[in-house]
């Protein structure tokens, strides 16, 4: 059974950047929180959407020696994360490459960062 964004996002939050999961104290909404004290709150669930978001994925790619590839076709884009010259992860957009605008590439960068950190992912 493979894992869905939401799952992905979880288990970066929890495995990537070491937060952990907690309500607001309102009982309103998720938000991470950090798992040493003062375990201060990093915000809601919803503002870090990593597979789909660079910017949310971004700060964290950046503390890695990286490299990122992108192959065209004319009917395929394939995005390929590198980190430290070992994890490799590989994302691909089916249909018009012209059409493809890099919404695959943060899901790559999520995939690359869990297997660094010692993570299997079964898609």
């Amino acid at each position: 059974m493979s894992m869905t964004d939401q799952e992905l996002n979880a288990l970066f939050a929890e495995k990537v950047c070491g937060w952990s999961f907690g309500d607001d104290g309102y009982g309103y909404e998720t938000v991470y929180r950090e798992k040493v004290a003062p375990y201060k709150t990093v915000g809601p669930v919803h503002k870090y959407p990593f597979t789909h978001s660079l910017d949310a994925v971004l700060p964290w790619l950046e503390k890695s020696a990286f490299d990122v590839q992108i192959t065209y076709s004319n009917t395929c884009m394939l995005w390929t994360v590198t980190l430290q010259g070992r994890f490799t992860s590989n994302c691909e957009y089916r249909g018009e490459a012209n059409g493809a605008d890099g919404e695959q590439l943060p899901r790559a960068i999520v995939l690359a960062l869990l297997k660094a950190h010692g993570v299997e992912v079964k898609l």
